[in-house]
């Protein structure tokens, strides 16, 4: 048997952001198309780049809101 059945951190945090892309595209009825010719840190970081763009600013499903966790105000008495 070849392979080893000890998980590693680099393992743990590749499945997270692949189960995070998948997640995403099927939200969003598309499908998570990765390059197979290169370091698995490598293949994610184009996909992984663009959820984040997605994200900023005005793309987040709740930017525009200001609750009080969120939001504080601390006026000048």
């Amino acid at each position: 048997w070849q392979y080893t059945l000890r998980m590693r951190d680099t393992n743990v945090m590749n499945v997270f952001f692949i189960y995070s892309l998948l997640l995403d595209k099927a939200e969003h009825n598309s499908c998570l198309i990765l390059p197979h010719d290169e370091q698995q840190r490598v293949r994610i970081d184009v996909a992984l780049s663009e959820r984040n763009k997605e994200m900023e600013g005005i793309g987040r499903e709740a930017y525009p809101h200001a609750c009080d966790s969120c939001f504080i105000v601390i006026g000048d008495d």
